[in-house]
């Protein structure tokens, strides 16, 4: 390799490497926009030029600019409602011709939900989650959750977008109980089914943020932590590559 061939090879790895610190700060920012549940500022982080943006978050797939619109806008944060998530193990991979990347996440936190209503699944599909206080005249759920995020990324305009990001649930128990416990307390109410299905009844003009009728359905829906079979490889970890129709899409 001649010295203007290194040369040019360290320059390609310096603006590598400078995408994969853009990269994990633009996913960084939708955790923070996602913890303040501030739907509108999401929004401003995916690709405004791609058809088929979307979100996968296992319960059904929100697809399209106008949909995707929709949902994330419809999300506001409501008394009482506190997410917390902290990024680990990132995995990025950017592509030779830069023009897009992929990543693998997991994302550690907490879920707090509170209704000063008793809840039911129209409006709260996590409702058999949610218990009454015994001091208080309120409904609340307090749930410590693990998950993946695969995201593809795509460049528009010199700046990196969001394309498509898929939520992979690894773990979920309440703050005061185990995830072997709650696995079996899942499988026994059968909860889980009530988070799969799309709401009965509703439609766009009738769902709310918490309800938001999806697209489609998931296409690989995963329930989290179960004591019955071996956690899944999924989703997968990106390889290198170089152009997007080498790769598999999240």
């Amino acid at each position: 390799m001649t010295q203007m061939e290194q040369a040019d090879q360290m320059l390609r790895d310096a603006r590598r490497t400078a995408d994969r610190w853009e990269l994990e700060s633009l996913f960084g920012r939708f955790q923070y926009y996602r913890s303040l549940v501030q739907g509108g500022r999401m929004m401003e982080l995916f690709s405004a030029e791609k058809a088929d943006v979307r979100i996968d978050l296992g319960n059904g797939v929100i697809e399209g600019q106008e949909d995707l619109r929709a949902f994330l806008t419809s999300q506001k944060p409501h008394r009482g409602e506190m997410h917390g998530r902290t990024l680990l193990n990132p995995l990025v991979e950017v592509a030779e011709d830069r023009a897009t990347a992929k990543g693998l996440f997991v994302a550690a936190g907490h879920d707090t939900f509170v209704s000063y209503e008793k809840p039911d699944f129209k409006e709260y599909p996590f409702a058999a989650y949610m218990h009454k206080d015994p001091e208080y005249p309120l409904y609340k759920m307090t749930h410590w959750v693990w998950y993946k995020f695969g995201v593809d990324f795509i460049r528009e305009n010199g700046e990196w977008k969001l394309w498509h990001v898929r939520r992979v649930e690894i773990m979920r128990c309440p703050y005061d109980e185990d995830w072997i416990d709650f696995s079996i307390t899942r499988q026994k109410y059968e909860i889980l089914n009530k988070f799969r299905t799309p709401w009965q009844g509703l439609t766009r003009e009738t769902c709310g943020p918490l309800n938001f009728v999806p697209t489609r359905p998931s296409p690989e829906p995963w329930e989290g932590y179960t004591i019955t079979r071996p956690v899944p490889d999924n989703p997968r970890m990106p390889e290198p590559y170089a152009t997007f129709a080498e790769t598999f899409e999240y």
